[in-house]
């Protein structure tokens, strides 16, 4: 047997090939997912394009996945497979893809994915955050943002070659000030 494809109950895998998937088990790192009697297990950087805020509540037992088949091996009588979601998915950096309508200086609404200390991440598409540097020490009696939350940013930069997106927050109906 070549190990450019398989074969699971009646269904040729190939490598290359964008194959479904259903998720069986979801862990913080990843999730299992089976195909016929085939099982893999796929880490939550391969999953798709962007930050996974809550893994569990984004992947669910029993939900299909589209991946696609990076290496299919024969261990131990075994067949295997290595797969990604992120490969099964159009990027969104690349010339067909969202980042490619942006535009500096444009406004874009989203939702906060993450606050750290040097900034907070704004998701504006599935696949695509901006991050936005903390405001001056200077603003006082504003209400402050949480994950989750709903903000308008003006987009200050892209870098294709970095993959980064960067803007200033603006809000439209409260003001607000960052907690870090």
């Amino acid at each position: 047997m070549s190990d450019n494809h398989i074969t699971t109950t009646g269904m040729l895998i190939e490598k290359a090939d964008i194959i479904p998937m259903y998720i069986k088990n979801v862990i913080d790192t990843g999730v299992f997912a089976k195909v016929g009697t085939i099982e893999t297990f796929i880490p939550i950087h391969l999953l798709r394009y962007g930050f996974v805020t809550n893994i569990h509540a984004e992947y669910e037992v029993g939900k299909q996945i589209f991946v696609k088949v990076i290496n299919i091996e024969r261990k131990n009588g075994k067949n295997s497979i290595e797969v990604s979601g992120i490969d099964a998915q159009i990027d969104p950096w690349s010339k067909l893809g969202i980042v490619s309508e942006l535009t500096v200086g444009e406004m874009h609404s989203g939702i906060v994915t993450a606050i750290k200390d040097y900034g907070l991440f704004i998701n504006l598409y599935d696949g695509v955050d901006a991050l936005v540097r903390p405001m001056s020490k200077k603003a006082y009696n504003y209400e402050p943002v949480h994950v989750g939350d709903k903000v308008d940013i003006k987009i200050t930069g892209i870098d294709y070659k970095k993959r980064q997106i960067t803007g200033k927050l603006r809000m439209v109906e409260k003001r607000i000030r960052i907690h870090f």
